[in-house]
């Protein structure tokens, strides 16, 4: 009698999930929404730059080459120092050693010497000091400069900013949606936050000094800080 009871119990329990779910999904089936998605942008100056300098020996051994790179490196980190970089802003990014070879017909693949690589990435936070970095870097030895890259160090006012720019977009949106179907919006369903976008511009430079008088020209511009959302508004028809 005992087991027919609880039986009883658990089927009753069942019986009412299962009509509290239909009774659920009916409400949800009754409600009318608008999707839209809204975009919000924000532009901003940057305030630190990333200038990737490298310096390029080749010689008969991998020692020598490895040396040689290694003198003209330690000078151009210290040309970095010297202009007010800190060390901790200065960062090997990549090293590596590669063998040359002798590819022409009848020849075969021989290794006819060695190629080292060592590229550093510097911090700058004053963009005032960007060419004149590059210049120094060049008259110090370095003769690969792979780049500038621009960035703003605290994005997350401005993240802020263009995520609730985009949600204002897309009610703009909405609104418009509703009163060209004849329908006001009653209440927001759901929000979800898409993609945010985050340029660095970049800028090419030229690789070798144009003489003591030349100066390397940097312009940082602006970037625009993009984000996305969708929204759900519930609806409902015109009083």
């Amino acid at each position: 009698m005992r087991i027919r009871s609880i039986a009883f119990f658990i089927a009753v329990i069942l019986l009412l999930a299962s009509l509290s779910a239909m009774a659920q999904d009916k409400t949800k089936a009754d409600q009318r929404t608008i999707t839209v998605n809204g975009t919000g942008e924000v532009k901003a100056k940057p305030d630190v730059a990333y200038v990737t300098i490298g310096v390029v020996t080749q010689a008969v051994k991998a020692q020598d080459a490895s040396e040689a790179n290694a003198s003209l490196t330690q000078k151009v980190t210290a040309a970095l120092k010297a202009l007010g970089i800190a060390g901790k802003d200065i960062q090997t990014s990549q090293y590596s050693i590669y063998p040359r070879y002798d590819n022409r017909p009848g020849k075969g693949q021989s290794i006819i010497g060695y190629d080292v690589n060592n590229t550093v990435r510097a911090c700058i936070h004053d963009l005032t000091m960007v060419g004149k970095t590059i210049d120094a870097s060049l008259a110090a030895g370095a003769n690969n400069v792979q780049g500038v890259s621009f960035d703003i160090e605290k994005k997350d006012k401005y993240e802020n900013t263009a995520l609730a720019d985009a949600v204002k977009n897309a009610k703009s949106k909405a609104d418009i949606l509703a009163a060209a179907a004849g329908v006001r919006i009653v209440g927001v369903q759901q929000i979800q936050e898409g993609a945010s976008y985050r340029p660095v511009p970049v800028y090419a430079m030229r690789t070798m000094a144009m003489g003591a008088e030349a100066s390397t020209p940097i312009s940082p511009g602006e970037m625009t800080v993009t984000a996305n959302v969708t929204v759900i508004y519930l609806i409902a028809p015109e009083k």
